[in-house]
């Protein structure tokens, strides 16, 4: 068996994700990778004394996202051997960190693998997010209510001995 090396992954955020009021654990019923974007149900409670909420891929135009990002040290053993980010994902029924997104301070870094539509160059200014929690490139701001950042620069990250472009998005409305 070999594992796909196609899951998305953020590369580095810029937020106050030390603040426990935005950085909470999560747990869904299927699998995600890093970078998608989930809404935050019921609070469960762990016999441990802990807890993590419901998470959910988002439904059309939906608010009050959250952004799924653990660190990419595998639950698998198939996960743990590879140190490449585009190997890992969370999968259902094993927790995972949700990061809240605040409009006009949150910025995120992320690579094609985290849209459905990946942004073409000079045109995509905007992304919006679909209901399988991914991004979507628009060349212009949405109308409606749902969760959307801008395309802030485009960037690249060597992961191995491969050059990575991704995107830099700032958070506008959430």
């Amino acid at each position: 068996y070999i594992m796909a090396n196609t899951h998305s992954f953020v590369i580095r955020t810029l937020d106050d994700w030390q603040n426990d009021s935005i950085n909470c654990a999560g747990i869904a019923t299927v699998d995600l990778d890093n970078g998608q974007f989930v809404t935050r149900g019921a609070l469960g409670l762990k016999t441990n004394g802990g807890y993590e909420f419901a998470c959910a891929l988002p439904g059309a135009n939906a608010t009050d996202l959250w952004l799924v990002e653990k660190p990419a040290v595998g639950s698998t053993v198939e996960q743990q051997e590879m140190s490449d980010p585009r190997y890992f994902y969370n999968p259902k029924g094993t927790a995972f960190s949700i990061k809240g997104l605040t409009a006009g301070r949150t910025f995120l870094e992320v690579p094609a693998s985290a849209f459905t539509t990946a942004p073409t160059d000079g045109t995509s200014k905007f992304a919006t997010v679909d209901t399988n929690g991914r991004l979507v490139a628009a060349t212009s701001a949405p109308s409606g209510n749902g969760t959307y950042f801008s395309i802030e620069a485009t960037h690249s990250v060597e992961i191995g001995n491969e050059s990575v472009k991704t995107w830099i998005l700032k958070c506008v409305r959430n």
